[in-house]
């Protein structure tokens, strides 16, 4: 995602042409609505007086992109198609945006501004039967090896199993000169087994640290019965989520897994923005802050906006306002600040703290 933004951020060609398409069963009405999107934007460079020529490559690009077979025949989420000149991009972003036609200086990023968001978090599945560990970000979802640790329990117990079986020694008897075994007892203790789980699942914390040691995050726990409990009491992790989702590693699908990460960065998410919003409600008295719209658009051209939050979109206003508002985002994110929703931001429809 990251690689994504830095490209869309880097085209300096305009006028820049954005479309954003909801998914949409029917592919008659969705042919339709691309073919109205096209026409709309083929007028808005017109009116910029576009010649003619590049006119037809920008909205040829568009409509080879935005037509395109695998795009068009998704069930969910928004297809956006970005376009300058030479540069042409498809995205399917993973969540539902507003249809919207966009031709201007910049391309239309405010409504993927979560999806844009480059916090990512871990899943960390673990059992008696093994571990497996995720790094997740709002658009991908990928495996990261873990060296070193044991298959399962079973593995990292094996050198006990003499141990395990039947305890025996000769003992003299009292007749005959005949010795008798004495029986010791099969296995080994209740305490000695939770020790034994809990020195398997150090030995793979061990292994999350190190996989994760260049790019700490919160880790989620996903596992059934006492295992997460176990796993939280030894960890040296020092971000291990709250909450642990109690369903059987064996059992969790991609699907599993990718809802299970929007919710824990949907949760940092919010949290970070609750702290900024009272970070910039503190600020504004100082003038290091601000809720206006004019002054924070003025400050984002500049290079000034450290963090920047958007109210929830029914706030957003007009489309002239809204286009204010993607030009803040787009400029704060230019100049590596960050942008996010603040759905508790009720009071106004954007608040930013400045750098200076």
């Amino acid at each position: 995602m990251h690689n994504l933004l830095t490209e869309l951020l880097a085209v300096e060609e305009t006028p820049k042409v954005t479309l954003q398409i909801p998914a949409n069963g029917d592919a008659k009405a969705r042919s339709l609505i691309v073919r109205h999107m096209l026409d709309k934007a083929s007028g808005r460079l017109a009116a910029l007086d576009i010649p003619e020529a590049s006119s037809i490559a920008v909205l040829e690009r568009a409509r080879s992109l935005a037509e395109d077979h695998g795009l068009a025949a998704v069930r969910s989420g928004t297809a956006a198609v970005y376009v300058a000149n030479d540069y042409s991009k498809a995205v399917l972003w993973p969540a539902p945006f507003p249809q919207r036609i966009e031709v201007g200086i910049e391309f239309h990023l405010s409504d993927a501004v979560d999806l844009l968001d480059p916090a990512h978090c871990y899943l960390l599945t673990v059992s008696r039967g093994g571990a497996a560990l995720y790094r997740a970000d709002a658009m991908s979802l990928e495996a990261v090896e873990l060296v070193d640790i044991p298959a399962n329990l079973a593995a990292a117990t094996e050198h006990l199993d003499l141990e395990r079986q039947s305890q025996l020694h000769q003992a003299q008897s009292g007749g005959r000169g005949a010795s008798t075994a004495v029986h010791h007892g099969i296995g080994v203790g209740e305490g000695r087994d939770v020790e034994e789980l809990r020195n398997y699942l150090r030995a793979i914390d061990q292994g999350v640290r190190i996989a994760i040691a260049d790019a700490p995050a919160p880790v989620a726990l996903v596992g059934a019965d006492d295992v997460p409990s176990e796993y939280r009491a030894i960890t040296r992790i020092d971000k291990v989520v709250d909450e642990v989702a109690r369903i059987n590693p064996e059992a969790v699908g991609s699907t599993d897994l990718r809802q299970l990460a929007n919710d824990v960065l949907a949760t940092a998410r919010a949290a970070a923005a609750e702290t900024a919003r009272h970070h910039i409600a503190d600020l504004v008295p100082s003038g290091k802050g601000s809720q206006d719209i004019a002054e924070i658009v003025e400050a984002a051209s500049e290079g000034r906006v450290d963090t920047l939050l958007l109210g929830p979109r029914e706030q957003w206003g007009d489309p002239a306002q809204q286009r204010r508002l993607n030009r803040a985002v787009v400029r704060t994110l230019r100049q590596r600040g960050r942008a996010m929703r603040d759905d508790g931001l009720s009071d106004s429809v954007v608040a930013a703290s400045f750098r200076y």
